[in-house]
């Protein structure tokens, strides 16, 4: 498989994306896939406690300042998981070529997948310099409008191949409602059932390696009325 560089982000603060970009970066790295997570939501960092890092010496302020490097900064979860955390911290820094700046944290931590956690302001800076964008939309009362807009304003910025995912997914909900609103190919579904979630991620991160899975593929989700092979 070729290397994947993919942003998470979304229209609004809680809904869902470091969930998802947890979720993902487990489900690549149980399909054999070595992935490096990277925290880059400055407003809200929060990997490193949904992870159980939360005593991380160094952040991703040192990868910026040229403080250290990523190996040095990175932590490993797991076998094939590495964590970059946020927070800039000590000196700061700032990303004069985010091209170069991603090339090099995939290169060095030998990542097969690149998962970025990002605000929208992140995903513009360095949507562009990745493979894949994903938008993620909460269900549980996340304004499709907001959604909406931070894909138009990416979309504006050059950044392409965007595709939407939803989280806290339930029965009655009109995807392609969601989908002519937001104007992003739907990726996946991602049920508010916890015991659903594992392969609601796996699904997506199929979909994401070119495999051909429907929408709801395992999750008995059919009965909601859904097509589930959208």
């Amino acid at each position: 498989m070729d290397r994947q560089r993919i942003f998470v982000t979304g229209g609004s603060g809680g809904c869902g994306t470091s969930t998802l970009a947890v979720g993902l970066a487990r489900a690549f790295a149980l399909r054999g896939d070595r992935v490096a997570l990277l925290d880059a939501d400055l407003s809200r960092p929060s990997l490193d406690l949904l992870l159980g890092q939360a005593g991380a010496v160094y952040h991703l302020g040192d990868l910026l300042s040229g403080a250290r490097t990523p190996r040095e900064v990175a932590l490993p979860v797991g076998e094939r998981l590495l964590l970059v955390p946020g927070r800039l911290g000590g000196d700061g820094g700032s990303c004069p070529s985010p091209v170069s700046f991603l090339d090099r944290i995939q290169a060095e931590l030998e990542a097969d997948v690149l998962l970025v956690d990002t605000d929208p302001q992140g995903a513009a800076l360095l949507g562009p310099s990745c493979d894949t964008g994903i938008l993620c939309h909460s269900c549980l009362g996340g304004a499709l409008s907001r959604t909406a807009a931070v894909r138009a304003s990416l979309d504006a910025m050059g950044v392409r191949r965007l595709r939407l995912v939803l989280s806290s997914y339930g029965a009655g909900l009109d995807l392609r409602e969601m989908i002519d609103t937001v104007g992003a190919q739907l990726l996946g579904a991602v049920p508010r059932e916890e015991h659903k979630q594992e392969v609601a991620y796996a699904n997506i991160a199929a979909r994401l390696s070119g495999e051909v899975r429907p929408l709801l593929s395992g999750m008995a989700c059919a009965e909601d009325g859904a097509d589930p092979t959208i």
